[in-house]
Parts: structure tokens; sequence; C-alpha cells
């Protein structure tokens, strides 16, 4: 725990250089911005790490803590509807939970950045679900639709933010699907075990 507290205190450091530069040097503010909302993202993973003594993360409260870095860099409103019943909670791997939050980030933080590009841009939400064997989180950007050319599952279309999902997507127990549907834009993040672990009731 104290390991992590002390990642999380040089990760808040780090994050003050950039905004520093970010406010020095105004026309490198968005590159330095999404470097911001990243390393945020590394630092909610050690900050709940560093308050939990030999468990595993929950899915439910690194989302919900993502959602928050989010609303308060951006100001955009996100509705996290998180499932927290409490007697089948999903926890992550330890090794995964910085891999996947750097990848819920830039689903979110991609949602916010397509949401001022249209102008029928509706409410944005992220839920977090979970099966008998798996566990989901479906981030909808209402009203949004994506561009003709694009294909996650080919590469095609994908900004610098998209391809590092995609690099840092898991080989296996993870699917990422992002589509338009009648909505609006839906990415659905699909995980099973052993990226992630649901605990069986007592």
């Amino acid at each position: 725990r104290e390991v992590h507290h002390r990642i999380k205190n040089n990760l808040q450091g780090v994050v003050g250089l950039l905004r520093q530069h970010a406010t020095r040097y105004p026309e490198l503010k968005p590159p330095l911005e999404s470097a911001i909302a990243q390393v945020n993202a590394m630092e909610v993973v050690h900050g709940l790490q560093s308050k939990v003594s030999g468990e595993a993360l929950l899915l439910c409260e690194m989302v919900e803590a993502i959602c928050r870095t989010a609303v308060g860099l951006t100001g955009v409103p996100i509705n996290p509807v998180l499932d927290k019943v409490i007697d089948r909670p999903v926890f992550l791997a330890q090794e995964e939970a910085v891999p996947l939050a750097l990848i819920l980030n830039e689903l979110v933080f991609n949602a916010v950045k397509h949401r001022g590009q249209s102008a029928k841009a509706g409410p944005l939400s992220v839920a977090v679900d979970r099966t008998e064997t798996s566990a989901s989180v479906r981030i909808l950007n209402s009203g949004v639709r994506l561009p003709e050319d694009f294909d996650f599952a080919t590469g095609r279309g994908l900004g610098t933010g998209l391809m590092l999902v995609k690099s840092l997507l898991p080989r296996a127990a993870a699917q990422l699907s992002i589509r338009t549907e009648p909505e609006g834009v839906v990415a659905l993040l699909e995980l099973e075990p052993p990226i992630i672990k649901i605990r069986k009731p007592d």
C-alpha cells in the first residue's frame, strides 16, 4: 500500500509538470492534455491500490474514478451506472489493472472529444454490468455517429487514442467493439477470467 501511495504521489507531480507546460505553451495544450489524462488513469489505479490491503481492484470503482477524473478535466457530465451488488463484486487481475485503466480512459475521453464535434450529441453514459461468468463496460455517446470509413477490428480510421487502445487490449479474455447503434455510438468492452474474477456469493 505504501509503494502504491508513493507512486500515486509521483504521478501527481508529473501531472503538475505537464499542466505547467500546457499553460506555458498553449500550442501544445491538446497533446499535453491527452498525456495528463493518461497519467491520471495510472494515478487512479495506484490510488485505489493504496487504499486496499491484499485485495484486487473492483472494476466498478476504477470505472467510477476514471469518469470522475474525466468530468473534472473536461467539465462534460458523465452518468456512470455502476453495478455494485456486494455479493458478486467484479475484481480485476492486478497485472491488468493499468492497461485496462488506460483503455477505459481513452474510450471515455475519446467519447468526450467526439461529442464536441457533433451538434446532435446527447447524454454520455458509462455502465458496468456482469453475468455469471463475465463483465462488461458499455460507453454510450448519444446522438453521435462514427465516420463511414471507421472499422476498429481492422484498424481503419483510428486516431492516436484508439490505436493505443488497440495495442493495449489483452489478446485473450477481452473483446472491444465500437459501433454506431440507433441511440448513438457504443463502445462495449467485454471481460472474462482470468482478467477478472467474480466472487461467488457466500
